[in-house]
This record gives structure tokens, C-alpha cells and sequence, in this order.
């Protein structure tokens, strides 16, 4: 029995050697670190383009003049009121009712 095991131990020791020697064998694999080092200047450069402030202020289209001629001949020189409620926050009426009181306002 126990020559047994000492035959099934020196069988892996020749396995596990002859594994280390191929492994040994094998050439060193080797990264060419310096196209990754190029890769990351460029990105660094544009970054750094991206990132850079301009050197001149973009400005802003002139503004031309709000051309009011059908509103003026419609109303002439009286607009109406922007607020159509007589105190901010009062709810609008029911139309109902400002329909009455505008047929009141005629009669």
C-alpha cells in the first residue's frame, strides 16, 4: 500500500515537471506599452481642446424688431391687458358667468 501511494506521488511530481518545463519554455509574452502611452497623449490632447476655454466670445444674433403692424391695425394703440384677472391668484370665473355679465355689460 504504501509503495502504492509513493508510485502515485512520483507519477505527479513527473507530471507537475513536465508542466513547469513547457510553462518555462513558452516565450515571455510581451506588451508593447508604447502605442497604449501614444493612445493616451492623443486622448489627453483632446481632452485638453475640449476642456480649453475660447478664446473669443460667441455673440449673439442682433435682435431685430418685433414687426407689431397686424396687432396694431387690429387694436390700434390700445393693447389688451396681459392680466386678464383683477388680482393675481383670483381663479378665472366659469364662462357662464362672464358670458352673462358681458351680455349685462350691452344691454
Amino acid at each position: 500500500m504504501e509503495q502504492m501511494m509513493y508510485r502515485k506521488v512520483q507519477s505527479i511530481h513527473q507530471r507537475l515537471d513536465a508542466f513547469e518545463i513547457r510553462v518555462l519554455e513558452q516565450p515571455a509574452h510581451t506588451t508593447d506599452v508604447s502605442v497604449f502611452q501614444t493612445e493616451l497623449a492623443s486622448l489627453r490632447a483632446d481632452l485638453d481642446a475640449l476642456l480649453a476655454r475660447p478664446e473669443t466670445e460667441p455673440r449673439s444674433a442682433p435682435m431685430t424688431p418685433v414687426d407689431n403692424t397686424m396687432l396694431d391695425s387690429l387694436f390700434g394703440d390700445e393693447m389688451p391687458p396681459t392680466n386678464l384677472y383683477h388680482h393675481v391668484g383670483k381663479r378665472p370665473a366659469p364662462v357662464r358667468l362672464l358670458m352673462t355679465l358681458r351680455l349685462g355689460e350691452l344691454a
